[in-house]
């Protein structure tokens, strides 16, 4: 398992970008302080482990950034759980550790390790990714509805396959 890096991915219509976002690990970070608001604390959901296995990778260089998300109002550009992994073979896991609920998975193979997704001219993707359940979109990115899955106690691991 690799730790959670302070990058954050952002896809958009016209491909795929990577920003620097402390806040979201400020986020994280308050989050895992407890409850705010006038919550009161109560017991902490069951926690259950998303793999995620990255299928597909034709090179064996880069790395692979991988980001999960748990609504569609943040699909694509702010992800709940987020890691940078060297790609060191041709297939790779993940695994994060997160409460029952829905959520989708994006993974990027930044074959050139420059932090953004290639693209032609057109604005078509010339670096390989994926998104769980192998869902597509049409110009851009997949809807959450089409990529997100339940995680809870049965779920297996979350094949992506990068193409």
């Amino acid at each position: 398992m690799h730790s959670v890096q302070d990058e954050m991915i952002a896809l958009t219509s016209g491909g795929v970008s990577i920003t620097n976002l402390a806040t979201a690990i400020a986020i994280a970070m308050a989050a895992s302080a407890g409850p705010t608001d006038g919550q009161t604390s109560g017991t902490v959901p069951p926690q259950h482990d998303l793999v995620v296995s990255v299928t597909g990778i034709e090179s064996v260089a880069g790395e692979l950034r991988i980001a999960v998300f748990d609504s569609a109002e943040e699909f694509v550009d702010e992800p709940l759980a987020f890691a940078v992994i060297p790609v060191e073979i041709t297939t790779a896991e993940w695994s994060v550790r997160l409460p029952a609920g829905r959520y989708a998975v994006a993974v990027i193979h930044d074959e050139d390790a420059n932090g953004e997704l290639n693209t032609n001219f057109l604005g078509m993707p010339r670096e390989r990714y994926g998104f769980s359940n192998q869902a597509r979109g049409t110009f851009g990115a997949p809807s959450f509805e089409d990529a997100s899955f339940e995680l809870d106690a049965l779920t297996g691991p979350r094949v992506v396959e990068v193409r």
